[in-house]
């Protein structure tokens, strides 16, 4: 692996900001707000406890999305509870994070076939 995609990998692991327009660049197609950065400040701050809140539109889920994947695809955790207000809409979600994961043909061809349990 060269240096400049050792760079960008490193930058994607510190910062999902970084992963989202990376990876995700059709999702994460404009400029953060200080509202996008905030969030983004918050979730990739020590804490392990979030809780976020903003107007609809502002691309929570997707950023959450991409945090998920993020920890998932450089092993940072071994299982994901994705808490929302509804056990469907969670499993609406993971079941997006999951597809995600299968068909992204950036992360595909960077980090392989990610086997993931349909459990």
């Amino acid at each position: 692996m060269d240096a400049e995609l050792n760079d960008v990998l490193a930058q994607c692991y510190r910062s999902t900001g970084v992963f989202g327009k990376t990876f995700m660049p059709e999702t994460f197609n404009t400029e953060f707000s200080a509202l996008h950065k905030a969030m983004l400040a918050a979730i990739d701050g020590p804490h392990q406890k979030v809780v976020i809140a903003g107007p609809r539109g502002l691309g929570k889920t997707k950023t959450i999305q991409a945090k998920c994947m993020q920890q998932i695809l450089f092993r940072d955790v071994n299982f994901l509870l994705y808490v929302t207000n509804a056990e469907n809409v969670a499993v609406l979600q993971t079941e997006n994070i999951k597809r995600e994961l299968r068909t992204n043909s950036e992360i595909r061809r960077l980090f392989g076939d990610i086997g993931l349990s349909d459990a």
